[in-house]
């Protein structure tokens, strides 16, 4: 490889002024926006003034290298919504704009409609689980990011007003366990014992109607007495309450938050502005958990008009390439091709957007706060004009909902086209395909634990597939074939040139027939990058093509290829034997 291409010397400004205006034609006429013209023009006085092209291509790869991915602790959210079905629309306008990784209700008043209705409006951001309750104002629910790894605790699958599930983070495991005890019934110290017992790293969250001094109450109940006497005996677990009630009507602390000593530095925040019901939401830090947030919130934008223009403006120089570098044609093809990717990452742009695209307008959000307003002194005053100023709104809440989704399901059913019958059924296949889950941890049978970062999880399926697909020799192997195998790449290079070689249209034809998709391989060279080679370097192309078919050549790197793993089960937490290898 000639990686110090004579082709860039560093430059004076007058050079770089008449490069500019040599080819600022070119950018006005090719070029549409003053966006693009700006950055062609950028582009190419970084091209004339570098140094030499190893330098180019290591500054335009590096380009957005610094874009790292940073680490935000967990947030919990914990909130008695008393009846679910009456106030769902608050509780969503509520976690749109707290946006928890976690968040648990209790007292849902269970409504099989009312869990549809939540479950499929944040399908798309958490994976949600429902419990029935022992009484008509039980019921329990757990929402979980999923960009969190875990799994549920089959064990307590049947528990009333219990979900339990495991968060697999920095490779340990901790339980978490929304539960909700109503006023009536005794504290469940034989559920509390039982979920200490199967993991001693528990964060227990929950409306327990437990009151007691020690968590900063202004009484003491039966139920608290209990909790606390369990809480002595268990010596690692502490309440993170803040010193503030948790009900609207007393003074009561009873929506608890209980979690080992060394899970956060932080105590919890009451919000007191959320007067929807009689209870207070409980946010929480969890400091000690960490989760990565891989730039979540950026969008990449490539101008491949961009690239297609600067690769057809230098075809010269890559001509000029090619012919110097026709004795080594798997050399010429490394180059080009990191060349084809710098440009690339050189023409890409990144885009901050807001996560999730907001499902309620801002106009109805307003309706809903001013709705809440109202509530607040409908309870103050117990006004009849107040009561019927909130029946009106909620009328007008459920008609505007209803309204909007019409609305969006009329334009998702004009755009599906009809009349156009492949887009249609390739659209609705889209749809109604079942995802496959992401893996988000796999199971070291042999260490006891559970695997969750990400260079780890890589190590470890390696090391396993590199295992399993390794050629093992066996004692009654052919000695035959032995033989063969240890002489055939000699006996390859030994073979005569091919009888044909390639032509101009088998190229063009090739290339042409490629998907315009993005997704790329390990050498980042996509179908739709190659669809961007301009027909101006088909000839220097076809040329080394052609030279690599008469020296039985074969790019290493091109036998290579990244292997996606497909979980077996539906788990996302499994051993790395219950994966299907692919290879896209």
């Amino acid at each position: 490889m000639n990686p110090e291409i004579k082709e860039f010397y560093p430059s004076n400004d007058n050079r770089t002024r008449s490069i500019t205006f040599e080819y600022e034609e070119l950018l006005q006429s090719y070029l549409q926006t003053d966006y693009q013209i700006a950055n062609g023009r950028s582009i190419l006085e970084e091209w004339h003034t570098a140094t030499t092209l190893s330098t180019l291509i290591e500054d335009w790869s590096n380009r957005h290298r610094k874009r790292t991915n940073h680490r935000s602790g967990f947030s919990l959210l914990l909130y008695n919504i008393s009846s679910l079905q009456t106030h769902i629309e608050d509780l969503i306008q509520y976690i749109c704009s707290s946006n928890p990784h976690i968040w648990a209700l209790t007292g849902l008043h269970y409504n099989e409609s009312a869990n549809y209705q939540l479950a499929s409006f944040f399908k798309s951001r958490y994976t949600i689980y429902f419990q029935r309750g022992s009484n008509r104002f039980g019921g329990v629910c757990l929402a979980i990011a999923h960009e969190v790894p875990h799994r549920i605790v089959s064990e307590c699958a049947e528990i009333e007003n219990l979900i339990a599930v495991d968060i697999f983070n920095k490779n340990k495991r901790y339980t978490m366990a929304v539960l909700y005890s109503p006023p009536s019934e005794n504290l469940p110290i034989n559920i509390l014992n039982r979920l200490h017992r199967y993991n001693r790293k528990l964060i227990l969250a929950g409306d327990l109607n437990a009151r007691h001094t020690h968590w900063h109450d202004v009484s003491k109940n039966q139920k608290g007495c209990r909790l606390h006497e369990w809480m002595e005996e268990k010596d690692n677990l502490k309440i993170y309450n803040a010193p503030r009630q948790t009900s609207t009507r007393s003074q009561a602390v009873i929506d608890l938050i209980i979690a080992p000593h060394h899970m956060s530095t932080e105590l919890t925040e009451i919000d007191q502005l959320m007067r929807v019901t009689d209870h207070y939401p409980v946010h929480w830090q969890i400091s000690s958990l960490t989760l990565e947030e891989a730039n979540q919130n950026e969008v990449k934008r490539i101008d491949w008009t961009l690239i297609k223009f600067i690769l057809d403006l230098k075809q010269n120089f890559f001509f000029d390439t090619a012919e110097k570098m026709k004795n080594e044609p798997t050399e010429f093809v490394l180059l080009y091709e990191r060349c084809l990717v710098a440009l690339q990452e050189r023409c890409t742009t990144y885009h901050m957007i807001n996560r999730y695209r907001p499902s309620i307008p801002p106009y109805l959000v307003s309706v809903i706060k001013q709705r809440r307003q109202i509530l607040d002194l409908y309870r103050s005053t117990r006004s009849e004009e107040h009561r019927d100023s909130i029946r009106s709104m909620n009328r007008y809440i459920q008609y505007e909902l209803r309204a909007i989704k019409k609305t969006q399901w009329q334009e998702f059913c004009l755009g599906l086209e009809p009349k156009n019958t492949k887009q249609f059924w390739n659209h609705t296949k889209t749809l109604l395909k079942k995802r496959t889950p992401r893996i988000q941890g796999f199971i070291d049978e042999s260490e006891n634990r559970v695997i969750t970062e990400n260079d780890a999880m890589i190590k470890h399926a390696h090391r396993y597939y590199s295992m399993a697909f390794k050629e093992m020799e066996t004692p009654l192997q052919n000695p035959e074939v032995a033989e063969f195998k240890k002489h055939m790449p000699e006996r390859l290079h030994e073979l005569p040139s091919k009888p044909f070689l390639f032509k101009i249209n088998d190229l063009a034809r090739s290339i042409r027939g490629l998907k315009a998709k993005t997704s790329s391989g390990h050498e980042k060279v996509s179908n739709k990058l190659l669809k961007s080679i301009p027909t101006s370097h088909y000839g220097f192309i076809l040329q080394t093509f052609n030279k690599l078919l008469v020296e039985n050549e074969y790019p290493q790197h091109w036998k290579l290829s990244k292997m996606v793993l497909l979980p077996k089960e539906k788990s996302t937490i499994l051993s790395v034997e219950k994966t299907r290898p692919i290879s896209p």
